[in-house]
């Protein structure tokens, strides 16, 4: 922890676990992973992984600014509606139509009430939310085990470097 924290913005601290979501969460992360792994994926159905793998980590973003922010709620809202509105810029950006909004946003509420409620009820409660997570993309297979393993760590440093901005950083309006 730094003795001094950066004066940041909420805007720009927003932007800055953007970039960190966007570096750990979009595709080239979860093609590296697999690789490395060697984890197959029928691609039929990499679309969709895909997507869970960018939920997976929206969620965790969340809930990491979440438990940053503590009690005040109105940075959290801020923090959190700024992200949203750039992670929905950057997949309009990227081609997604309108019209999937509607079934983005419906899928990413159900798993995240599905993520909630796994780790509300779980010992290891990261940890079973990246095995939730590697069932969605792969079924009850081998490579949602190895998937799983894979996943829970890359929670845990997300949340982790999430904290970290928030040591390091003082926000302001």
């Amino acid at each position: 922890m730094s003795l001094f924290r950066k004066r940041r913005s909420v805007s720009e601290f927003a932007e800055m676990i953007f970039v960190l979501h966007g570096r750990r969460y979009a595709a080239p992360s979860f093609h590296w992973l697999t690789d490395r792994f060697k984890i197959s994926l029928e691609k039929a159905r990499l679309g969709a992984a895909l997507m869970d793998w960018l939920v997976f980590g929206a969620y965790l973003t969340r809930r990491g600014v979440s438990s940053g922010c503590g009690e005040n709620e109105a940075l959290r809202d801020n923090l959190l509606n700024s992200f949203f509105d750039m992670m929905y810029a950057a997949l309009r950006n990227a081609g997604m139509k309108e019209l999937e909004f509607f079934e983005f946003e419906e899928g990413m509420r159900q798993r995240f009430t599905q993520y909630d409620s796994v780790m509300a009820e779980a010992n290891d409660p990261l940890r079973c939310a990246a095995s939730a997570l590697s069932t969605n993309i792969f079924g009850e297979t081998v490579e949602a085990a190895k998937f799983s393993m894979a996943a829970f760590f890359y929670s845990a440093d997300t949340l982790l470097a999430i904290r970290d901005f928030f040591y390091e950083s003082k926000i302001v309006n």
